[in-house]
């Protein structure tokens, strides 16, 4: 008998995250960069999305959410997904960006445990009150 055919899919992984400008700061929108990578063997089924929450760090409140999305992945491609966000509460503290891809899995893939960032930062008062 041979061996099953060896089963081979997307991986989607999250990849470098880049804010512009580099501190954000109250009231002012900044873009959040993230490369998105498919490491797998073939490319994804299709197009997908990117969730982003802002989280008070203190007690894991969301101050903010966003969405982002990128097109179909061939094997090895990296896509870099920009999404603004603009945050206007509890400035001069940290705050945590949650990036999740393919939040509701509705990509296959081998591994889904790689598709989280976390960057923590903490937020400049600039002119909010």
């Amino acid at each position: 008998t041979q061996p099953p055919a060896a089963q081979t899919s997307a991986n989607l992984v999250a990849g470098i995250v880049e804010f512009t400008p580099g501190q954000p700061t109250c009231g002012e929108t900044f873009t959040i960069g993230l490369d998105v990578a498919n490491l797998g063997s073939v490319e994804t089924a299709s197009s997908g999305t990117v969730s982003v929450q802002d989280v008070r760090s203190a007690d894991g409140s969301v101050q903010q959410t966003t969405v982002g999305g990128f097109p179909v992945l061939q094997p090895q491609q990296t896509f870099r997904v920009n999404m603004p966000l603009t945050v206007s509460t509890w400035y001069n503290e940290e705050h945590t960006v949650i990036l999740i891809i393919d939040p509701n899995n509705s990509i296959a893939e081998t591994e889904e445990g790689d598709n989280r960032r976390e960057v923590r930062y903490t937020l400049q008062k600039g002119s909010c009150p």
